[in-house]
């Protein structure tokens, strides 16, 4: 650790992925009521969704 520099903790998430044959997968965080994201891949919606949060 560098000095004068404190790391912030690392909040955890539970993320809900559906992935889907005929659309967007997409993914949804309970305790972030108003948030959807999606991708046209199961690795994309994740990123995606780590992007966002």
């Amino acid at each position: 650790m560098t000095e004068g520099y404190e790391e912030e903790p690392m909040l955890r998430y539970t993320v809900l992925l559906y992935p889907r044959e005929e659309r967007e997968d997409y993914v949804l965080v309970p305790s972030l009521p108003d948030y959807l994201t999606e991708g046209d891949t199961v690795e994309e919606a994740r990123a995606m969704a780590r992007d966002a949060i």
